[in-house]
């Protein structure tokens, strides 16, 4: 991922969009041709690994036999920016943040693995209801998805957010998002905000 060094992101940033983000897009390439699927994930920073499942009825998961290399592209908030909000000459742009996970795939169907991923992304998902859903999950529903465990070899954060601009520019960028009413541009705006307060 093409990246200028003004626009990389630390680790804390690129955890926190990972984890903010985590239904992401899983891209393998088999004889030349893209592969691709869309399925959320868990981040385990602290071993340099990602979990997820897909339904075996997906021929995705067989291809890791063959081609056990694959990338996971996770989008953060993104929005247009136009070059009427600088004080500064400029041209229409956009800005977004993304994260780009590379690694090896190894595929798994032991019902104990994969109920616990099941299990940890159920718990993320419903820690803000109340009460959250505690059901038990059918062995033979489990017997219809495979497991993934990517062993990450590399990952980049790109976060695009008006580096290169002015600090008025900036704030202009970040008030005007705010201004479109759209949930993805406040989203964006936020973002801004924490990078500016080094957060």
């Amino acid at each position: 991922m093409y990246t200028p060094e003004h626009f990389e992101a630390d680790d804390a940033a690129v955890a926190r969009l990972i984890r903010e983000n985590a239904f992401a897009t899983l891209i393998s390439v088999v004889d030349g041709q893209p592969v691709i699927s869309q399925l959320p994930w868990i981040y385990a920073a602290e071993d340099g690994r990602l979990w997820g499942h897909l339904a075996r009825a997906n021929p995705h998961w067989q291809v890791f036999a063959q081609a056990p290399e694959a990338t996971v592209l996770f989008q953060g908030p993104h929005a247009y920016v136009s070059p009427r909000w600088y004080q500064r000459p400029g041209v229409p742009t956009w800005n977004y943040a993304t994260v780009q996970v590379s690694g090896t795939v190894a595929v798994f169907a032991d019902p104990t693995r994969l109920a616990t991923v099941v299990q940890q992304l159920t718990a993320v998902y419903e820690s803000g209801a109340n009460p959250p859903w505690s059901g038990a999950y059918n062995p033979r529903m489990l017997e219809q998805i495979v497991g993934l465990e990517l062993t990450i070899t590399r990952i980049q954060g790109k976060f695009k957010l008006s580096q290169n601009r002015t600090p008025e520019d900036r704030d202009s960028v970040i008030r005007h998002l705010r201004g479109t009413g759209r949930s993805d541009a406040d989203r964006l705006a936020e973002l801004m905000q924490q990078q500016d307060a080094g957060a």
